[in-house]
């Protein structure tokens, strides 16, 4: 009894300075990328992360018989801290495809219990790509707060939801969640 007693049921991160932030983003981050290699495990794929700074890669996998690889960039947020529910993106993702190519959107509860799993959401980067170009241009053609045309910016958001989208469903991403069959 003794060893259950040393675990916490509940993750949370310190609060602190701006140094404090940034590495609470980075424990996020890999809290995100290991959640991602778990579940991957568990789907029978032999998975790694890839060294630091590896562009558009976060984890490589194959299956054991190494009949289908797949590369995995991990997108991970805490879930409340943005209120657009969405993740940070680039204008490079509108043009990174590839077919093994995945993002694995994950967010996680803070603070993290056993009762909170993270959400993820794993999609093609063809889909990703085609999502962004067209959000992206949905905002451009979108007056700003006070009826002014937008800046291009290379900043990109990939939402779950576009409440004001003509061209992307409203609830597009749900299709995706916890879709671990690549």
């Amino acid at each position: 009894m003794a060893g259950k007693q040393a675990f916490k049921k509940e993750v949370t991160l310190p609060r602190g300075n701006d140094n404090d932030q940034m590495l609470r983003q980075a424990q996020v981050r890999a809290a995100g990328e290991h959640y991602v290699l778990a579940r991957l495990t568990a789907c029978g794929y032999i998975a790694g992360l890839t060294p630091e700074n590896t562009k558009s890669v976060d984890i490589i996998g194959t299956t054991e018989l190494s009949d289908k690889s797949i590369q995995i960039e991990v997108k991970t947020r805490t879930i409340g801290r943005a209120s657009d529910n969405g993740w940070h993106m680039n204008i490079k993702h509108e043009s990174i495809v590839r077919p093994n190519l995945y993002y694995v959107f994950v967010a996680m509860a803070a603070p993290w219990t056993d009762d909170t799993q993270p959400e993820t959401f794993i999609i093609s980067s063809k889909k990703v790509a085609e999502i962004l170009r067209k959000s992206h241009s949905d905002w451009l053609n979108t007056p700003g707060k006070k009826g002014q045309k937008r800046r291009d910016t290379d900043m990109r958001r990939i939402l779950p939801y576009y409440k004001d989208s003509s061209s992307i469903p409203k609830n597009w991403m749900s299709a995706y969640k916890d879709n671990w069959k690549f």
